[in-house]
């Protein structure tokens, strides 16, 4: 009876540790505010993980020891919906704490950060360049 408790309890780990390595991350509300439900669903679970950190840890607010070299920085604008494309509409304000970069018009670069004034608010947002985004997002899976 003993060698039957220890066998369930070998499979109810196993099934366990499946189900938790197959664990799908669920899409941050904040894509979609961008992205439809079917877009979403046939997006590759690497992709999700992705944007999502990226909503969070793609960009930073420029502290005041850099802000003299970032100072005529472009406006902010935001992306238009229907095209994909920059829009005339310019960001004028943001709530740090739930900000969706995903609607803004952002030209990132592969190797360099870039900035954008945020109207005339006296907020500079940075960028994370493409390459160390990327690394950012591998150390952050690899801890």
């Amino acid at each position: 009876m003993k060698a039957i408790h220890v066998l369930l309890l070998f499979v109810a780990i196993s099934f366990a540790s499946i189900a938790v390595a197959q664990e799908k991350s669920a899409p941050d509300l904040r894509l979609k505010e961008v992205y439809s439900e079917q877009n979403l669903s046939q997006m590759h679970q690497a992709s999700i993980d992705y944007l999502n950190f990226y909503l969070d840890n793609g960009w930073f607010v420029v502290e005041n020891d850099v802000m003299p070299k970032v100072l005529h920085s472009p406006y902010l604008y935001y992306v238009d919906e229907e095209t994909g494309m920059k829009s005339d509409r310019m960001v004028t304000s943001i709530e740090l704490d739930n900000m969706n970069i995903m609607k803004f018009h952002i030209e990132t670069e592969f190797d360099k950060k870039t900035f954008y004034r945020v109207a005339d608010t006296g907020i500079i947002l940075g960028f994370h360049s493409s390459k160390d985004l990327a690394n950012m997002y591998n150390k952050s899976k690899n801890k």
